[in-house]
C-alpha cells in the first residue's frame, strides 16, 4: 500500500515535471516582448526541415528578412 502511494506520488511528480519542463522550453523559444519565435526557434525549426528534406529528397526554400533599427523599436514598447 505505501510503496502505490510513494509510486502514484512519483508519477504525478514526474507528469508535472514534464509540464514545466515543456513550458519553458516554450517561454525559451518567443521573445517575451512581441511574442514572436525567436532566433533559438527557427534554429531548431530550420534543423527539423533540413532533415525533412534530406528524407524526402525534396526542396527547401528560406526568406530571411532584417527589421531596421529593431532594438530601439523593442526597447521603446519593453514594459
Amino acid at each position: 500500500m505505501a510503496n502505490e502511494t510513494l509510486e502514484q506520488q512519483v508519477a504525478a511528480r514526474t507528469a508535472d515535471l514534464d509540464r514545466l519542463v515543456q513550458e519553458l522550453e516554450g517561454l525559451s523559444r518567443k521573445d517575451p516582448l512581441t511574442g514572436l519565435h525567436n532566433r533559438r526557434h527557427f534554429d531548431m525549426a530550420f534543423e527539423h526541415q533540413c532533415q525533412r528534406v534530406k528524407q524526402h529528397a525534396s526542396h527547401l526554400s528560406v526568406l530571411m528578412m532584417d527589421v531596421d533599427h529593431f532594438k530601439r523599436i523593442n526597447d521603446d514598447f519593453r514594459s
